[in-house]
């Protein structure tokens, strides 16, 4: 079975010019798809790349057998000019995760192909971020207990599910993602796409009122503000 990570990119001091001349290849199609190529073909593949300010945040499968260090070391020899922080996806607790690609029923996929957020038949003004959740003391097992919803086991809890995510696209929000990378400290990346019209405010707001169902969340809510003009990797539920 596949191996997902969640990378948190930073700007590495004194790497700008190697940082900008990776950025002025990545601006050819070509280089890309030989660079996802040569990746693939090493087991390890780039499902999404969202770019923020001065940081960005990337989801990776590793091909069955690859570790965590494996995936650092990979990723710290394609992209030396940045410090990479390799955060393992906890298969354990229920989360969403992108398709597969490695495996007897894996789906090819290739970033290259994906269009930038909000050009070339991915139109959209959502703005995006990256929601950086971790569990206030005591609420680990809570939290654990709420992501069983997110894995319904009857048509019953199939139906609530459904209707959780349309009552969140109903305040313009929707959930892409939900990478938890630690059970013991209650640690998960979640990418959310906000409708245009609404705020971060307003996104802020719903998270710590515990997802709109009232109280105080779980969790301290931080939001990674994202940046269309370069990410990809994802569809747009809203435009």
């Amino acid at each position: 079975m596949s191996t997902f990570f969640v990378i948190h990119h930073f700007a590495k001091p004194g790497c700008e010019k190697e940082s900008a001349e990776y950025g002025r290849n990545k601006g050819d199609a070509e280089f890309c798809k030989k660079e996802e190529e040569s990746w693939d073909a090493a087991g390890f593949h780039g499902h999404c790349c969202m770019i923020g300010t001065g940081q960005t945040f990337c989801v990776w499968e590793a091909q069955e057998g690859k570790t965590a260090a494996h995936m650092q070391g990979h990723i710290d020899s394609a992209m030396p000019f940045l410090n990479n922080v390799v955060y393992p996806v906890d298969a354990s607790i229920n989360g969403f995760k992108p398709k597969n690609v490695f495996g007897n029923d894996g789906t090819p996929h290739c970033l290259a192909d994906s269009p930038t957020l909000g050009e070339h038949g991915c139109n959209t003004t959502s703005k995006f971020y990256m929601v950086e959740h971790t569990c206030k003391p005591g609420s680990v097992d809570a939290w654990v207990k709420m992501t069983e919803g997110f894995a319904p086991k009857t048509p019953k809890e199939e139906e609530a599910l459904g209707k959780m995510m349309e009552a969140c696209k109903d305040l313009g929000f929707h959930g892409h993602s939900s990478l938890p990378v630690s059970r013991s400290e209650g640690h998960v990346f979640c990418l959310w796409e906000v409708k245009d019209g609404q705020t971060d405010e307003k996104l802020q707001a719903f998270h710590d009122d515990n997802m709109g169902n009232g109280g105080p969340s779980l969790m301290t809510n931080v939001l990674h503000p994202i940046d269309n003009s370069f990410s990809q990797g994802v569809c747009p539920a809203f435009g």
